[in-house]
């Protein structure tokens, strides 16, 4: 038994999986992992996708050979942000993904921070590189409306996988954390 509770979501199952990244986190992700953007969001739509390459739900990047493989363009950073209730197929295909690549590739998740829970030990501990943990939580897009939702009732993480092998290290940062380095850039 963990101190810990496997997060609920009062979310009407039709919408559960399709909540949008904001831009903050999206931000702060790339500022973590440094790059300027992803190359790809391998959970996407139309709507929300968040790069300009992205694999939507019928074309199910859980079913693709290589998030990284594409004929016209390099592809090193992935961004993810999983269907809710997919998360954890969606991490063992992340470390799937970066076991077969190269050292220069990488994947950032973003998913409820629960490392207390089963699915966290089987699914991320000691296979992910990095963990970063925010200092909050970040809000989330409604999936019909766009509008910036602040009621959520669990913490995220940004969760790495690299061609770094070795224990899990965890991170602990400040949110926004992207915004204030470009406020320091330009002063």
């Amino acid at each position: 038994m963990t101190n810990q509770r496997l997060v609920k979501t009062n979310t009407v199952k039709k919408l559960k999986n399709f909540w949008r990244t904001s831009q903050e986190a999206y931000n702060d992700a790339c500022y973590l992992c440094g790059v300027s953007k992803f190359d790809i969001d391998v959970a996407a739509s139309r709507e929300n996708k968040l790069c300009t390459y992205y694999i939507d739900e019928n074309q199910n990047a859980l079913s693709f050979e290589s998030w990284f493989a594409d004929d016209c363009v390099g592809l090193n950073a992935v961004w993810c942000n999983p269907p809710f209730d997919q998360k954890t197929q969606f991490l063992d295909k992340a470390y799937e993904q970066i076991s077969k690549s190269n050292s220069s590739k990488l994947i950032c998740m973003m998913i409820p921070y629960e490392p207390a829970t089963k699915w966290w030990r089987n699914h991320v501990h000691d296979k992910a590189s990095i963990v970063y943990v925010p200092d909050g939580r970040y809000c989330f897009r409604h999936p019909e409306t766009g509008e910036l939702m602040g009621d959520v009732n669990f913490a995220s993480c940004f969760v790495i996988f690299s061609g770094f092998k070795g224990p899990t290290t965890y991170h602990h940062f400040n949110r926004g954390c992207a915004a204030h380095a470009e406020l320091e850039k330009a002063s």
